[in-house]
């Protein structure tokens, strides 16, 4: 007969979620809001948040939600 391992699970901890990371956030929101930046594509500031944050998968269609949200919250931002 076979014997199957017992598995630790009373004093193994449990996974913790993962937290997600309040700065790119903030980075995207004040930089759309201060004018830093002024003048580029959603595409070109996904690249920058990327290049900054590292393992940020952000694409330019997060831009574009991200500054929908701001102008439905009433903020004003900078294109």
């Amino acid at each position: 007969t076979e014997t199957v391992p017992e598995t630790e699970t009373e004093d193994a901890e449990p996974e913790k979620p993962k937290k997600r990371k309040a700065g790119i956030v903030k980075f995207i929101r004040d930089g759309l809001q201060d004018g830093s930046f002024k003048g580029m594509k959603n595409k070109e500031i996904a690249e920058l948040a990327r290049g900054k944050f590292e393992g940020s998968k952000l694409q330019g269609s997060g831009i574009g939600w991200c500054k929908g949200k701001l102008k439905k919250e009433g903020l004003k931002i900078v294109t």
